[in-house]
């Protein structure tokens, strides 16, 4: 609601305001509700999801992995072709 629809609501007397503000502390309380439902979910997921490992970790295991496969095909990675092997 901007300042303009507030004032023409305020000009529409006292009972269209009352319900207007009754309205809006219904929704208010039901969005109180529904943020401490999610709040009590978040606490929730953490144990029922394993870890994530971080990227960096990830990252180094693939360039293990590609050593070792660029050793046991026996090729130089710095120049990308084999060795002679």
């Amino acid at each position: 609601m901007d300042r303009r629809m507030a004032e023409k609501l305020y000009d529409s007397g006292k009972e269209p305001t009352v319900a207007k503000l009754l309205e809006y502390d219904t929704e208010n309380e039901r969005l109180k509700s529904k943020i401490a439902q999610l709040g009590r979910i978040q606490r929730i997921l953490p144990s029922l999801h394993p870890p994530i490992i971080p990227r960096i970790r990830i990252n180094s295991q693939i360039q293990t992995i590609t050593r070792r496969i660029n050793v046991d095909l026996g090729v130089n990675p710095a120049i990308g072709e084999r060795t002679g092997n």
